[in-house]
């Protein structure tokens, strides 16, 4: 799955914000604009580069499952653990998986 130019255009300054600095970056995408797959390349990124575990949080299930999806397609090596009470998840095995969706 590849980025169109926009979606790259927000990744990469995200990668760069957490090379350089030591605070929390802020990214903003309209509706529509792919803000599941960016955040899928920079978790997977994330793991890949920099041997990082990210958790990804979200307050419906529709979109862990969603986000889930998407990083599970952009990066089909990694394991993604899914932990919600609506969905009857609770994947965290930290051995096992490098994103976990909440």
């Amino acid at each position: 799955m590849k980025l169109k130019n926009y979606q790259q255009a927000a990744v990469d300054p995200v990668c760069d914000h957490l090379r350089n600095r030591n605070d929390n970056p802020v990214t903003v995408l309209p509706t529509g604009a792919g803000k599941s797959l960016v955040l899928a390349k920079i978790a997977s990124d994330a793991v890949s580069q920099w041997n990082g575990r990210v958790l990804i949080l979200a307050h419906v299930k529709e979109l862990l499952e969603q986000n889930a999806d998407k990083v599970r397609r952009l990066c089909p090596g990694l394991k993604v653990g899914l932990y919600s009470a609506g969905l009857k998840k609770r994947d965290t095995d930290a051995s096992q998986s490098r994103i976990v969706v909440a």
